[in-house]
């Protein structure tokens, strides 16, 4: 997720939820102290809405600071996805986004019959 705005090391983790419906989200667990997290974790988005975008969201847990975001849209990970996410994060007092680095992960879609 690249570096802090003050520098240093962070306990990291990364937040996965719907756009629209945060209620639909999932969190990895915490790396301590690392801007180079490496989660090899699954996580499961049950009920997410198929029409809407991912949001990853890469946390610093200690002032809940923004790394880095990045979003898969439903045509991208539709019938699965593996591959990188850019990551940028907002940029200060009205500057533009500022590259973050980016997010490796293996997406697999689900359906199930009601």
């Amino acid at each position: 997720p690249g570096r802090r705005r003050g520098g240093g090391t962070a306990d990291v983790y990364c937040l996965c939820f719907s756009q629209k419906a945060r209620q639909y989200s999932q969190q990895t667990k915490v790396i301590t102290k690392t801007l180079e997290p490496v989660w090899e974790e699954v996580l499961f988005l049950a009920h997410f809405p198929p029409d809407e975008p991912v949001v990853f969201h890469i946390m610093d847990e200690l002032d809940e600071e923004l790394l880095g975001q990045g979003t898969l849209l439903p045509s991208q990970y539709y019938g699965g996805f593996e591959g990188q996410i850019d990551l940028s994060r907002p940029g200060l007092r009205g500057r533009p986004a500022e590259p973050a680095g980016h997010l490796e992960i293996q997406m697999k879609v689900l359906y199930t019959s009601s």
